[in-house]
């Protein structure tokens, strides 16, 4: 079974999972022009329940993965499709994080340096395709806080291999958009760091018991006919 690596479930479950910290440790070391082992130890993952409110019982500051570091927190996102409302909500994920990392009576210019990190398939928006005409693109809402597209689609179209942007971050962010088995498997010869990412995403898929998990039209009609069976049950009682 082939699952695309930008599927959202099996994006966070690899990259999310502590166990797997070294590929994150990687993409940020080729992102940031770093030297590769230079992170190594250095960042580690914050989750849902422990960015929970603590007065606000039902809601969290929803992230996907979230990386804290000693002067910036990042939280990387992968979508197939990215327009205007996940633009806004990206605002909003900034936002949140940057309340949830000030101490109370700390002053905001203390506050660390919030980036948030969205890798897409494709744009579905024309005006933001306008604003995001480069393969990367930084949008700095204050000195503090900042949002980042990530252009899949562009790395064909652009020299990335220019300026601070590293042949090994292309080669990152082109494996990110493998199409099938061989493709992915073909990496590997550049670099072990490949063949431990295909590892644990065979294991990934493997211990999902059912392939639907990971497809999301499935999941929907999964979803609406237990809806509609609870609520069949609940009209007869």
């Amino acid at each position: 079974m082939f699952v695309k690596l930008m599927n959202d479930k099996l994006f966070m479950t690899l990259f999310g999972d502590p166990e797997n910290i070294f590929a994150i440790e990687y993409f940020l070391e080729c992102y940031r022009n770093l030297k590769k082992g230079s992170l190594k130890g250095k960042i580690h993952l914050a989750f849902e329940k422990t960015l929970q409110r603590k007065n606000i019982e039902s809601k969290t500051n929803r992230c996907d993965i979230v990386i804290v570091e000693d002067d910036v927190v990042t939280n990387i996102e992968a979508y197939t499709q990215f327009g205007k409302n996940e633009m806004f909500k990206s605002g909003v994920y900034v936002c949140n994080l940057g309340d949830f990392f000030l101490s109370k009576m700390e002053k905001y210019k203390t506050i660390k340096k919030i980036v948030q990190i969205n890798i897409v398939e494709k744009l579905s928006d024309a005006i933001l395709e306008k604003q995001c005409e480069s393969a990367l693109t930084v949008f700095p809402l204050t000195e503090m806080l900042e949002i980042v597209i990530i252009r899949l689609d562009m790395l064909d179209k652009v020299d990335y291999n220019h300026g601070e942007r590293t042949k090994d971050y292309v080669t990152f962010l082109k494996y990110l958009k493998a199409e099938n088995k061989e493709e992915r498997i073909s990496f590997e010869k550049k670099g072990r760091i490949y063949q431990k990412m295909n590892e644990k995403i065979l294991s990934i898929i493997r211990a999902e018991l059912n392939p639907n998990d990971f497809d999301h039209d499935s999941w929907c009609e999964k979803f609406a006919e237990k809806r509609g069976i609870a609520i069949g049950e609940n009209k007869l009682i």
